[in-house]
């Protein structure tokens, strides 16, 4: 018989077998880490579809960009910029993730004239056969991204395209505030006038001709006329660069400063405007500054002009008188030499190809980097019939060394760069806004402004540039590309 301490004794072991059973957590270990993986599995899986999407998304959208910045380049050549679209992603995107993995290819693309300010406007200014095209928009042909994991989730293939525009942007820098008129509105080369010389006369306010010349307005400044005279005469104010895309504004040109304003390159500090300038460092002459004339008092402010002996010979054919106003490119070297290097009749230090009109070859550009390069400047101080210093003796402060490199000679205080613009075709008469600019000429002063009515700025032709710069002196040309949506 059972006792009934044994009967409390085993009573208390069921018990105690009991709560054990129920604290025994050893399966639910497993069911945790199924759950986990799954999650894990899944979220992996999410993480990839989501990364999926973005880089399909990012290489569509990168062989869009790339395709409009290498079309804009082109610009506005519709041709070249089409074919330009449509080849310049193949080999920089791969549609790695894309149902059908392959070069991303380009579907469209459409050229516009304009496009709205705001992006959320749709494009609608189309540039037609015969408009110039500013801006150009690709569109990439259809991507497919199919899903790894978000399909069990019945979620199915996304369609999907990028799209990009751009355009090409293009500025002149170190541009003189001046344009002249085409001499040759129907087909003007201006590699066929290098080295030829050009008279060019203010402008009033009637009609342009071929060879007159007139200021521009300058983008971000005062377009007071003496304002713009300074940016004539000075080293500051000048504009860095100017984008021309939707043309220039001219100014009439026959500004009493402007005159004066030329000839402070020359070491000339005269009245209107320039008699105090002779010690200040932003209106330096050049290096070289011969000029057939001396001032005749001590100031150096006042110089007989009417008539003088120039010693730098114009082109044979130049006749201003009777319009002839621009040269053939035929000068005498050979005078110019041995009246400023009275030491040297027999040009033995001249420039190569010095000599008398009809058979010279130097252009009198040559002739004055010649001078400056070999310490050669002209010093005719005492001699008759007019002394004349080609080293500054007006200016008082440091003048600035001619730069000789041709990268650099656009910097030469006797090289202006100046607009080329048709003035018969756009009516050009005085104040004129938004003229196209056919080129730009750098452009050597070969000689002072002389008094009303001999003011004409005599200019010899030394580079040029439209795409590009070219000449003895090129034109410095920016381009840059750049997305706008």
């Amino acid at each position: 018989m059972m006792r009934l301490k044994d009967f409390a004794r085993l009573r208390a072991q069921g018990e105690s077998f009991r709560k054990d059973i129920l604290r025994d957590e050893s399966g639910a270990t497993l069911v945790y880490a199924t759950v986990i993986m799954a999650v894990a599995i899944g979220l992996t899986g999410l993480s990839l579809d989501l990364s999926a999407y973005y880089l399909t998304r990012q290489q569509a959208q990168s062989a869009a960009d790339a395709a409009a910045l290498a079309a804009a380049y082109q610009l506005p050549d519709k041709t070249l910029a089409t074919q330009a679209a449509q080849t310049a992603p193949v080999t920089t995107n791969n549609a790695q993730f894309n149902k059908t993995p392959g070069a991303v290819t380009i579907a469209s693309v459409t050229f516009y004239k304009s496009i709205p300010a705001d992006d959320d406007d749709p494009l609608t200014d189309v540039a037609g056969p015969t408009d110039v095209a500013r801006y150009v928009h690709v569109v990439t042909s259809q991507l497919i991204q199919r899903p790894f994991v978000l399909q069990a989730l019945g979620l199915g293939e996304e369609t999907f395209t990028a799209e990009a525009t751009a355009t090409k942007g293009e500025a002149k820098c170190n541009v003189t505030p001046l344009a002249i008129c085409s001499p040759d509105e129907a087909g003007f080369n201006p590699a066929n006038y290098y080295g030829k010389q050009v008279a060019v006369k203010a402008g009033g306010g009637g009609s342009w001709a071929p060879g007159n010349w007139g200021l521009l307005d300058t983008p971000g400044g005062s377009q007071s006329a003496n304002d713009l005279a300074d940016m004539l005469a000075g080293i500051s104010g000048l504009p860095t660069c100017l984008n021309d895309i939707d043309g220039v504004d001219t100014k009439p040109g026959n500004v009493s400063r402007v005159r004066t304003a030329f000839n402070v390159r020359l070491d000339m500090y005269e009245n209107p405007g320039y008699k105090g300038e002779s010690g200040n460092p932003n209106f330096p002459p050049a290096e070289n500054v011969a000029k057939g004339i001396s001032p005749d008092n001590p100031s150096c402010n006042k110089y007989s002009k009417t008539p003088w002996d120039t010693k730098m010979p114009r082109d044979t054919n130049i006749d201003v008188g009777n319009d002839q106003r621009f040269g053939n490119g035929d000068w005498d070297c050979q005078y110019y030499w041995t009246q400023n290097h009275p030491g040297d009749p027999t040009l033995l230090d001249a420039p190569a190809g010095c000599g008398p009109a009809g058979s010279n070859t130097a252009t009198r550009y040559d002739t004055y980097l010649h001078e400056v390069t070999t310490s050669n400047i002209p010093n005719t101080t005492g001699h008759s019939p007019v002394g004349d210093n080609g080293n500054p003796v007006c200016y008082t402060g440091t003048v600035p060394p001619t730069p000789t490199a041709p990268a650099d000679r656009i910097n030469d205080r006797r090289i202006f760069t100046i607009a080329v613009i048709n003035c018969n075709e756009y009516g050009v008469a005085g104040n004129s806004s938004n003229v196209p600019v056919e080129y730009y000429l750098s452009a050597f002063m070969t000689e002072a402004v002389g008094d009303p009515p001999n003011d004409d700025l005599y200019l010899e032709i030394v580079g040029s540039s439209a795409s590009g710069g070219s000449g003895a002196v090129p034109v410095r040309l920016n381009k840059w590309v750049e997305l706008v949506r």
